[in-house]
């Protein structure tokens, strides 16, 4: 990764009053690929394999962004962007520059207390996580390996914090799939409603499964 650039100009709109969601962020890819390997994901097996730029040349595209530019927020990219071993480090560095950063979905199992401290520091005002499936089993046949106990105890961590808003992503129609299943991922929604979010704070995404080239799902 350390041998792909990130280019030092990039371009940043101030034509709309409405902050729209590219026009103020500076990109820095930190990752490519995934090194989970969920068997719907394109990523993990079309940009295999997994690797990480390296924390010193992250944080010189991020120092030489500052020197340039007008920027106010830092975009991360990358499939799994919480999969960086220097992530939190990296997020603390624009911290301590008085800079923000934005953050895609993030891997369930990678939301530690620590890390949930320094969104909040950064503003953060939504968490999107992806269980995929309420039905632990097919969520587990997948490659997700990630418990309804650590779903449901995620949620109350976010929701006990200053972090307002969860954005949740599911998908219908996955190989082997019946009513139950469904019915799981109804009954893991209304149950995390319960959990004591504000009214509009939760916001769910179903998508039905696209099966994707070079993935197990591709036939």
């Amino acid at each position: 990764m350390d041998s792909a650039s990130i280019a030092d100009f990039q371009i940043l709109s101030n034509l709309s009053a409405k902050k729209e969601i590219f026009e103020q962020k500076y990109f820095v890819e930190i990752n490519r690929g995934c090194p989970y390997q969920c068997k719907f994901c394109l990523s993990s097996f079309h940009n295999a394999p997994f690797r990480n730029r390296s924390y010193e040349k992250i944080i010189e595209a991020i120092d030489q962004g500052i020197r340039i530019s007008t920027f106010e927020v830092i975009g991360f990219i990358g499939s799994c962007v919480s999969a960086h071993p220097k992530f939190y480090d990296i997020c603390e560095y624009i911290i301590n520059n008085d800079k923000r950063f934005s953050i895609p979905s993030i891997r369930i199992d990678h939301l530690s207390p620590q890390l949930i401290e320094i969104f909040e520091l950064d503003g953060i005002k939504t968490i999107t996580i992806a269980p995929e499936s309420g039905s632990e089993s097919l969520r587990y046949a997948l490659g997700k390996e990630i418990s309804d106990e650590r779903i449901y105890s995620i949620a109350k961590k976010i929701s006990d914090s200053k972090i307002r808003n969860m954005k949740f992503y599911f998908i219908i129609g996955l190989p082997n799939e019946n009513d139950e299943d469904i019915e799981n991922t109804i009954t893991m929604i209304k149950s995390i409603d319960k959990i004591g979010f504000e009214k509009k704070s939760l916001r769910i995404i179903i998508k039905p499964l696209i099966p994707k080239l070079n993935t197990p799902y591709e036939s």
